[in-house]
């Protein structure tokens, strides 16, 4: 805005305004348009310098301590197969096909009512359309997919187990290579024997151990982000909701990987120790993302919490539910509507994970994205 100014004696003069030139660039211009006297914007420039300390703040204490405690609580899910010594009652128990369902419930849930509206607006600050925001959010999400099938590939290439078994197939393999034979569909028969080996006596396991293994490094280090990116958010709501689902969804898993390392040949005391090892990269892939917070813009946070949207999406429409729906022969042999009751319990423990992880909505610290209006 150009102010004129008539200027007929020589001297000081003294120009008042109601915003300071820290706020508001001035300059002293002439009548041919040659600025005397200028300031810097300097109002702008600490704008900017603002915005830029903003993107680039480190992770807080508290971010740190929920992301650490979190992981910490998704490691320890590793342990899961305990039950098979405490309780073999309790253990065979366990309807797998139901837990699995349960867990998808829980999954796909938190992945598209929790994670991907809220980094769908992370990323629309960035954006001055809607569908261009959209169209990175969905190539995000397809980022992520495609890493899970990418790793899921490479596992199975090698001797068939990785995170692609279904439950049930996965603990009736296990269950019969250590002599119990054949499981009852959907549950965890787990009379097992421990081995005479050495803690480190890694001789004569079979390839499934370092399968399994190999799977649960990569999976829980990509839970890791996806956590501490959670926490990485406006506030600590989120960051718990994709903590329980994804423990909802270990616990199962984690119980069918305990056998299957036991019917690799492995001891209680070894399964117990490598799994629980594998399992704390989950708490790694917090700690790497969280250090490397100050170089990660909220955009960039968004992003990488659709890529785990991906994963999450994909281990529960390829992972989970499909052998959890498998009708399998024991249930076909029975009399009556056995199957079509049995698979309505499954959609009950569906919906039942889902309004778990739903319901924490009502909680949830929704983060308004700066430069919009909601």
């Amino acid at each position: 805005m150009m102010i004129p100014v008539d200027v007929v004696d020589t001297g000081a003069y003294a120009l008042l305004f109601e915003h300071g030139s820290d706020e508001v660039g001035t300059a002293l211009v002439s009548e041919s348009g040659d600025v005397l006297v200028g300031t810097s914007e300097e109002g702008d420039e600490e704008e900017e310098e603002e915005e830029e300390e903003e993107d680039s703040e480190s992770a807080t204490a508290a971010q740190w301590g929920n992301a650490i405690l979190a992981t910490v609580i998704v490691s320890l899910c590793s342990f899961t197969g305990i039950l098979t010594i405490i309780n073999q009652k309790v253990a065979n128990a366990i309807g797998l096909s139901h837990t699995f369902t349960f867990a998808s419930g829980a999954l796909l849930t938190a992945s598209l009512l929790h994670i991907v509206p809220e980094s769908l607006e992370g990323i629309a600050a960035e954006y001055d359309h809607l569908h261009d925001a959209g169209l990175w959010a969905g190539l995000a999400i397809l980022g992520g997919i495609g890493f899970s099938i990418l790793i899921h590939a490479l596992l199975e290439s090698g001797h068939g187990h990785g995170h692609g078994h279904g439950p049930t197939e996965t603990i009736q393999a296990a269950t019969a290579a250590v002599g119990d034979g054949p499981a009852p569909a959907g549950t965890a028969p787990l009379a097992l024997t421990d081995k005479e080996r050495s803690l480190f006596d890694l001789k004569g396991l079979k390839p499934v151990c370092w399968n399994v293994i190999a799977g649960e490094l990569v999976h829980n280090f990509a839970d890791g982000v996806t956590i501490g990116a959670a926490f990485l958010t406006c506030g600590s709501s989120m960051g718990w909701t994709i903590t329980a689902s994804t423990v909802l969804h270990e616990i199962p898993q984690e119980l069918a990987d305990f056998i299957a390392l036991l019917a690799g040949g492995m001891s209680l005391k070894q399964a117990f120790l490598f799994n629980f090892l594998s399992a704390l990269t989950c708490v790694l892939g917090a700690v790497v993302i969280l250090s490397l917070r100050s170089q990660l813009s909220d955009a960039d946070v968004s992003v990488i919490l659709l890529l785990g949207s991906g994963s999450f999406i994909f281990i529960a429409l390829t992972e989970l539910l499909p052998g959890a729906l498998e009708v399998t022969k024991a249930e076909s042999d029975k009399a009556g509507g056995a199957v079509m009751c049995n698979q309505m319990k499954k959609l009950g423990s569906f919906v039942l994970g889902a309004a778990l992880i739903g319901g924490a909505l009502i909680f949830d610290q929704h983060c308004e994205a700066e430069g919009h209006d909601h």
